[in-house]
């Protein structure tokens, strides 16, 4: 047991990104390769937070826009 190379082992025994696909509709894996962090969502429900998403992203690019540019006014003399 103690020569055994457990690591091998273990990604030898690491589902597939095919097999989370085949069961979920959204995956999304950690880092150890064995959780969907998605199991529980939709396609639906991911296509409406991604809309959200950058629906939130461009509103703030707009405050950022308005608030921390500096708008040069040009007069002519």
């Amino acid at each position: 047991m103690a020569t055994e190379n457990w690591s091998a082992a273990e990604i030898a025994n690491r589902p597939s990104l095919e097999d989370f696909h085949s069961a979920f509709d959204v995956v999304f894996i950690d880092a150890s390769g064995y959780l969907n962090l998605c199991a529980d969502m939709s396609a639906a429900h991911y296509q409406l937070v991604c809309t959200l998403t950058i629906c939130v992203y461009d509103s703030v690019c707009l405050y950022h826009s308005i608030l921390f540019c500096l708008l040069v006014v040009w007069r002519q003399m």
